[in-house]
């Protein structure tokens, strides 16, 4: 899975994963089409109704090189309000670049 879905993903274990239960799945690196082994796991996070997840590589040896994603999901929308790491958008080098994303939404939506 990547990108979409595994927001997709996200939303639909949001509760489980807010009792601290911990995910695991594969998750494809369009870059350059590898696979990796996902473990995404809550964190403590800063403010209440919000739950803060780490994605970081299941592998110990890969953990070491392969920077983890934060994200932030509003619990009862079930909103993405945030994402901290790597882009899959390219640099002006072509090098990977390191993003914040802050979500915003209209009270409409």
């Amino acid at each position: 899975m990547t990108g979409q879905g595994l927001h997709f993903f996200i939303r639909d274990r949001l509760e489980e994963l807010a009792r601290g239960e911990v995910k695991k799945v594969e998750f494809l690196v369009p870059l350059d089409g590898t696979n990796y082994n996902l473990r995404i796991a809550p964190i403590p996070a800063p403010t209440p109704g919000v739950l803060s997840l780490r994605m970081e590589s299941d592998n110990w040896l890969a953990k070491l090189v392969a920077p983890p994603l934060e994200v932030e999901y509003e619990l009862a929308t079930k909103r993405l309000l945030s994402y901290k790491g790597v882009s899959n958008l390219l640099g002006h080098d072509r090098d990977l670049q390191n993003v914040v994303i802050t979500y915003r939404y209209d009270n409409r939506s």
